[in-house]
């Protein structure tokens, strides 16, 4: 009989809870690049550090029948987020958790049990939703895919697989969140054809082993509001 991952760290994952600061290592030098980034795309995960943007996520286990979303906000540059991710595993039940950061300090709370938010004392870093940033140099085998609207705008997709440093570089990423062992990922990056060339939507498919099962997670996040100015506060004690 299969075992399902945890409910909550489904959650997480649509959340991209902060995880220790040691996830940030770096991938060794002797792993090079997989490929030369088509410009366009490059133009686009760069905007992705320094402009402010909003997302909507959705992430889907082969183990479970359901799905985890999240909305939320948020600036690299100025290590600023607000984000919300909702699960419903059963009629009626919502799992629900929200995540604030502000430079070097995260708030977060979880209903249930509900409450508060707390502070997260450890060494931690911004979420990021996927890390496309960290991932860009190990984009392989890319593919231009004809191009197709997206919310009202012209977009061109690029089609990758991870090459086994970005896979690792992946994992780190998403040390803590027990998705288990990541073994392959592909997918697809989306941009808009007219500058500015923001990032439109993405698509990721992850291969992993659980406790020696496989299973496949799926990243859905679809961009939109790139420039608003952000005005994230800290929660109320």
């Amino acid at each position: 009989m299969k075992r399902p991952i945890p409910l909550l760290t489904m959650l997480a994952a649509a959340l991209w809870l902060p995880v220790s600061a040691s996830a940030q290592a770096t991938v060794p030098a002797s792993s090079a690049p997989s490929a030369a980034i088509p410009p366009l795309l490059a133009d686009a995960v760069q905007r992705a550090m320094d402009t402010p943007y909003h997302f909507h996520l959705v992430v889907r286990s082969s183990m479970l029948p359901i799905s985890a979303e999240s909305t939320g906000a948020m600036d690299l540059e100025e290590k600023a987020s607000s984000v919300e991710a909702r699960l419903h595993p059963l009629p009626g039940v919502t799992l629900e958790a929200q995540s604030i950061t502000l430079g070097d300090r995260v708030w977060y709370r979880t209903t249930p049990p509900g409450g508060p938010f707390r502070e997260e004392a450890a060494a931690i870093r911004i979420p990021k939703a996927i890390p496309w940033q960290d991932l860009e140099p190990y984009l392989g085998a890319l593919q231009t895919l004809p191009a197709r609207p997206i919310d009202g705008q012209t977009c061109i997709g690029y089609a990758f697989t991870l090459s086994p440093a970005g896979v690792a570089s992946l994992s780190r990423h998403a040390e803590g969140l027990q998705l288990g062992t990541i073994q392959e990922a592909s997918g697809d990056l989306w941009v808009a054809e007219a500058a500015p060339h923001y990032l439109c939507a993405a698509h990721l498919l992850e291969t992993a082993v659980q406790a020696g099962i496989p299973y496949q997670l799926t990243e859905s996040i679809v961009y939109s509001r790139w420039g608003e100015a952000l005005h994230i506060v800290p929660p109320s004690s």
